[in-house]
Order: structure tokens, then sequence, then C-alpha cells
């Protein structure tokens, strides 16, 4: 996996050099043609080929339809290690076949939740809704801020009490995979924590595989081998949550 800063790359979403890390990395990322003409909230790996139809809950109806997952994270900061982390795993999720989208919060100005907010979300939070609802699972990755998940991350996921009114509530039937970069070991480990608490409430199956990245001699050497477990685990849990919501219930 390469969380490495590279001069000459180019993320498809910023047109800016990307800043540099400060956690170990690999080989350079390859350059990426830039396409500003693009969202933030789409991915390179795979677009969709036709628009499902979807019901009250966002999700597609056909049961063999490609999954999708969602990269929903990053710090405020363009190109920040965390970003690259989500970026890193739906690469991993597109070589699992599953579509890919990305919701980065350095691209996104999203407001501070309040009550208000829910019976008239301005557009970047309807964006984010939207994106939840079309998602068959959730890549959360956050730095490491003061011990525990950042307050950006924490924001996002307090616009999604919108949700509690769909068919299938908050994140009812998705399948959740958590990261966390930067800090102490115990830092992130708390940080994993947070982010279990709000996705269990939420209704979400977090896979038991969770990922940490920190600064210094105790970042993983198997980090790549790790991310790669997660998705596999995240693909595993998001199709059988997928059939088991296709499958007719007996009366």
């Amino acid at each position: 996996m390469t969380l490495g800063a590279d001069p000459e790359a180019r993320s498809p979403h910023d047109p800016v050099p990307a800043a540099p890390l400060d956690v170990p990395s690999a080989a350079p990322p390859s350059p990426a043609a830039v396409h500003p003409e693009k969202s933030p909230l789409e991915h390179p790996h795979r677009e969709p080929s036709r628009a499902p139809a979807y019901g009250s809950s966002g999700r597609a109806a056909a049961a063999d339809r490609a999954l999708t997952v969602l990269g929903l994270g990053g710090s405020t900061r363009a190109g920040s290690a965390a970003e690259r982390l989500l970026r890193t795993a739906l690469d991993a999720a597109g070589r699992e076949g599953m579509a890919t989208e990305l919701f980065a919060l350095a691209h996104r100005d999203v407001p501070v939740f309040r009550e208000s907010l829910l019976l008239d979300p301005p557009p970047v939070v309807a964006e984010l809704l939207a994106a939840v609802r079309r998602a068959d699972a959730v890549v959360f990755c956050t730095p490491v801020y003061h011990g525990t998940v950042a307050g950006a991350l924490k924001n996002a996921v307090d616009h999604l009490q919108a949700l509690a009114g769909d068919d299938r509530p908050w994140l009812t039937g998705k399948a959740a995979a958590l990261m966390a970069v930067g800090g102490t070991p115990l830092g992130g480990a708390n940080a994993i924590t947070a982010m279990d608490h709000f996705c269990r409430s939420m209704h979400a199956t977090t896979v038991p595989t969770a990922v940490v990245a920190g600064h210094g001699s105790w970042a993983p050497a198997d980090l790549d081998e790790r991310v790669t477990r997660m998705i596999g685990e995240l693909a595993v849990h998001a199709r059988g949550l997928s059939r088991a919501e296709a499958t007719p219930q007996r009366a």
C-alpha cells in the first residue's frame, strides 16, 4: 500500500499535489489523470453502467447488481494520510469486483450538524445521504485526534440521523470496515472503538479486521495484507447481507 507522497502524482479528485505524509511509505503511487470536471464523490475504479432502480431505502432492487462500497472520511486536509489510506482500501474493493465511491471530507464542506438540517439538508449533505443509501458497505477512515475519532467524521456521521425514517434505517443491512491513522497505538484503538460504537448504534455489521496505521516504528509492516484482509471480509459480509435482503421472507 502506498501512503508516501509523490510530487508528480495527482489525485483524480484534486488538481493540486498531495501534501507530504507522516507515515511510512512503500513505492510511490502511479500518476493519475486529473479530472476536475468530476465530483469528489466519484472514484476511478468502476462507474455504474446504468442507473439502478431504488426503493425508499435508496438501494438497488436487483439481486444480481454489482455491490457498492462507499469510502467516508479522511481529514480536512487534501491528500492526508487518512484520505490516502481510504483510497487504498477502495482500490482493494475494486479488485474484489465492487463498485466504489469516495466521500472525502477534505473536498466536501459538510456543515455542523443541527436538527433543523434534517428537514432541509443542504446539497452536500443530500449528496452524502444519497451515497450512503446507495452503498452496500461503508469504509470509515479517520485521523486520530486527541486519542479518538476526528470531529469532522463524527459530524458527517451525525447527519446520517436523516436516514432514521428509511425502510431500512441508518446503516441497516450494510457492512462496515474501520480504519484509523496517526496518534499512538492506544489512540488508534480508541478511534476504532468509537467508530465501532456508532456503526453498531446505526445497525451496521462491522467486520472483524480493522486497520490502524500509525507514526514511526510501530506502524504495522503488514499494512497491505491487513487492508486486503479487511476488504475481503467486507465483501463477504456485504454479499451475505445483500443475499439476505433479496431472499423472500417466509410467512
